[in-house]
């Protein structure tokens, strides 16, 4: 049996939760975009610029704290992680991935989503064994919070990236 780690993973899985959502929502509701330069993939100075870039690997190193508190595969997080610091050297790999991301949100909101708050509810109603009943709430936290870190994470920075880039120039 493996041993129990002390704290609650509601509460893990909560700031994790939190920051992902404190992101989306900073890039999507709060700061408005910069005026487009014409025909640049640039986004103009300012403070969307500014904390584009910082404020989403805030939100990834808290992921990853949180995905480790929960006793996360340390490869993979190992590999997020030097993933997403060469990202910021060589934007053109996490170009990629974000677009990618994008398509892949759709799956995300619609199947996974309400997949994962039926299998709690389920865990909460019926299994009765406390040690069964978190380790099955603990998988559950992990894969919601992995799904946040490589999918709602690179898509809503490509969002708000093209939110504020003109590509197409006619």
């Amino acid at each position: 049996m493996p041993t129990q780690r002390p704290g609650s993973p509601a509460i893990v899985f909560a700031i994790g939760a939190l920051a992902l959502l404190g992101v989306v929502a900073l890039f999507q509701v709060v700061l408005e975009p910069p005026d487009r330069i014409p025909c640049s993939s640039e986004l103009a100075p300012g403070t969307f610029r500014a904390t584009l870039v910082p404020a989403h690997l805030a939100a990834a190193a808290i992921l990853i704290g949180c995905l480790y508190e929960l006793g996360a595969n340390r490869r993979g997080l190992a590999a997020v992680a030097v993933f997403a610091l060469v990202s910021i050297v060589v934007p053109a790999g996490f170009a990629l991935v974000g677009f990618a991301a994008m398509l892949a949100v759709q799956m995300l909101i619609y199947l996974a989503i309400p997949a994962l708050l039926i299998c709690t509810v389920v865990v909460l109603r019926w299994m009765r064994d406390p040690a069964e009943r978190r380790e099955t709430l603990v998988n559950n936290a992990r894969i919601a919070l992995w799904l946040g870190l490589v999918v709602a994470l690179p898509a809503n920075l490509a969002f708000a990236w093209l939110s504020g880039v003109s590509l197409f120039c006619f």
